[in-house]
């Protein structure tokens, strides 16, 4: 029972009808033309709002159900989340909104979905602010989702106060929620339909036909809802993704930062020593020249232009091997076939060191990787050098082994001699910037390599085999191109 109180529906008394088994219903023959109209419409969607915006223009337009306005709901967590609506916030926009709406046939409402979305955002911001809980045992809806039976909550005589709060939370006289269970995701939700504005009773027919008629849509919105999900995981993706990198990013300016302040001190350190002799000796050099006589001091004229030599190469080899380090703080990583870079750094090598000999083992085919192809060239050399030398020193005839060989996930790259291989007290130090035992080494040779290894996010290890040293590099596999295309492919 209700009464008008200056033009104002006062509720006095509530009920709540829970429907039970549907009735064997046949759809109108309006309603089923619209229906295949609609489902043309929606057959190719995706997105879930292109889906459900056509099937509740079925639903509110005068020339398909008629109701006035309709919710969807999903079941999140413990909460019912409106994820779409369609229809005025109350009586009053109600009128105006309808009296605009009325005059557009159902195709061209269809057609116009900026249009009828614009009338009715502010709806879906009214009902994002209304909480229903799933687990409100005193709730209709709630029962509803579980039982998976239809409802309709309207005005009995027997007062209702589940009905009651239900009705007033969406300043409805009457209202009818039709479940969804969408099993293939797990997914519980319902639609919600009401007449705010014509204020017209719902009838059980109604929404028996309403019920079989969202039975037709199932697979299109369970198809669309998946695609949100999957899209909304993705997007997840990428923000972990963005964010690892972020870190990682972070991580290796820190690092950077960190090398660059032991480099410091030790730059500090490894020049002032040659300055401090070359400067010893240049004074030493201007006291013999204001002596005179320096022709009976030739000899000791020669053992300080040596020593200032020397220590000027000493110098000059500190200063291009932090150049080679400056470079390894801007890489420009591409799609780089490494078989072709190895190749030619050999080439290169054995051009300038004639008594150089290198065996590789590279495969015919193109192998690729993301690198910087200066910073994996200097790594190689680099490599090879140490090997070189070191079977220089040793009087090892046996050439230096250049082999590339790839993995299930990554690309080995390994340089190795049998010069007898590293003293393991030496071995644990190698890594140390400017720590060196050849007497006109820079010492920054190795932490160069090592600085590229990390840039390249590979793995890099300098072991003994028994009868020399290996250095082998772990490069990721990765087929991607990242700054730029390949420069080493012929």
């Amino acid at each position: 029972m209700s009464k008008s109180l200056g033009g104002k529906l006062i509720c006095e008394e509530f009920g709540f009808c829970s429907i039970g088994k549907l009735q064997k219903v046949q759809i109108p023959e309006n309603l089923r033309k619209r229906l295949g109209f609609v489902t043309d419409v929606i057959k190719d969607k995706r997105k879930l709002e292109e889906v459900l915006h056509p099937i509740f223009v079925l639903l509110t337009h005068s020339e398909g159900f008629g109701f006035n306005r309709v919710v969807f709901f999903v079941v999140e967590g413990p909460e019912l989340k409106n994820f779409f609506a369609l229809g005025p916030r109350d009586h009053v926009e109600g009128l105006d909104m309808y009296s605009r709406l009325s005059k557009i046939s159902f195709e061209d409402c269809l057609k116009n979905v900026e249009a009828t979305l614009n009338d009715t955002s502010k709806l879906r911001e009214l009902f994002e602010t209304i909480r229903l809980y799933s687990k409100d045992a005193k709730n209709p809806v709630c029962e509803t989702i579980d039982s998976g039976n239809c409802c309709i909550l309207t005005y009995t005589r027997a007062k209702d106060e589940r009905a009651y709060s239900i009705l007033t939370t969406f300043g409805s006289t009457a209202l009818a929620i039709v479940p969804m269970h969408l099993e293939g995701l797990g997914v519980k939700a319902l639609f919600l339909v009401d007449n705010v504005v014509t204020l017209s009773p719902i009838e059980r027919s109604r929404v028996d036909i309403l019920s079989k008629v969202l039975d037709v849509f199932k697979p299109h919105i369970e198809r669309a809802y998946l695609f949100k999900v999957i899209e909304e995981k993705d997007e997840t993706i990428r923000n972990l993704r963005s964010t690892i990198e972020e870190k990682q990013s972070h991580i290796i300016a820190m690092e950077r930062l960190n090398i660059a302040r032991e480099l410091t001190s030790s730059i500090v350190h490894e020049i002032r020593n040659p300055v401090t002799i070359i400067g010893g000796y240049a004074s030493k050099l201007l006291r013999l020249i204001e002596d005179g006589n320096m022709e009976s001091k030739s000899e000791m004229l020669k053992e300080i232009a040596n020593a200032m030599y020397v220590n000027s190469l000493r110098i000059d080899n500190i200063l291009r091997s932090l150049d080679d380090l400056n470079a390894t703080l801007k890489a420009r990583k591409i799609r780089l076939n490494i078989c072709y870079l190895a190749r030619k750094v050999v080439k290169e090598m054995t051009r300038k060191f004639k008594d150089l000999r290198v065996h590789m083992e590279i495969p015919d085919t193109p192998i690729y990787v993301e690198g910087d192809p200066v910073q994996m060239a200097k790594f190689i050399e680099n490599a090879i050098i140490n090997a070189y030398e070191a079977s220089l020193e040793k009087e090892v005839k046996d050439p230096v082994v250049v082999r590339i060989k790839k993995e299930d996930s990554h690309v080995d790259l390994t340089i190795e001699d049998k010069a007898g291989g590293i003293p393991e007290d030496i071995l644990s130090r190698v890594y140390e910037p400017f720590f060196t035992t050849k007497p006109h080494g820079s010492g920054l040779g190795i932490p160069v390599m090592l600085m590229i290894a990390k840039e390249h996010r590979a793995t890099m290890k300098i072991e003994n085999t028994g009868v020399g040293a290996r250095v082998v590099l772990a490069i990721p596999e990765r087929l991607e191109v990242i700054n730029g295309e390949d420069s080493s492919s012929r």
